[in-house]
């Protein structure tokens, strides 16, 4: 509330900033405007792109971005590593299914980078973590209910919750 108007409320520009910046490292990792060809301006058009459609562009951009092989990639896409390639050649759009965890997972990857360096951040990705119930990261990432609890600890993380 502000004293010249008790019905106005005044957020800090630092939250505006955080969500900007993870929304556009996110747009980035999937390769911008160049690869998804639609204008994104906020999360409610990353709905819609994940019901219309991903381009395969987008999974070339967040593999390449998380440098992860063929067959890591597979695994954490939830998919086969002969599906993986299959959608790389075809060249067709993702299904809504496949685009919500592509993008789940880009969103996943720029928290990771906003907590860690690249590199530390793919070495907890692979390490067992007793917050996630023993389970390495990276085995969690194939499943909504994963993503999401890795997405929560890096959240504590982030913030020095212990976790």
């Amino acid at each position: 509330m502000t004293e010249n108007n008790p019905n106005k409320v005044e957020e800090p520009m630092a939250a505006y900033y955080a969500l900007s910046s993870s929304f556009n490292s996110i747009l980035q990792i999937l390769g911008g405007f160049e690869v998804l060809r639609k204008k994104i301006r906020n999360n409610f058009d990353f709905i819609r792109l994940s019901k219309e459609g991903l381009p395969i562009g987008a999974l070339t951009s967040l593999q390449q971005k998380m440098h992860f092989t063929n067959k890591e990639f597979s695994k954490v896409m939830g998919m086969s590593e002969s599906t993986l390639i299959r959608r790389y050649k075809s060249g067709h759009i993702l299904d809504k299914s496949e685009a919500q965890t592509a993008i789940q997972i880009a969103s996943i990857w720029a928290k990771g980078l906003e907590v860690f360096e690249a590199d530390d951040f793919k070495h907890w990705l692979n390490t067992k973590n007793q917050a996630l119930g023993g389970s390495k990261p990276i085995d969690l990432l194939d499943t909504p209910l994963g993503r999401e609890q890795i997405k929560d600890l890096l959240l504590r993380i982030e913030w020095g919750i212990y976790s």
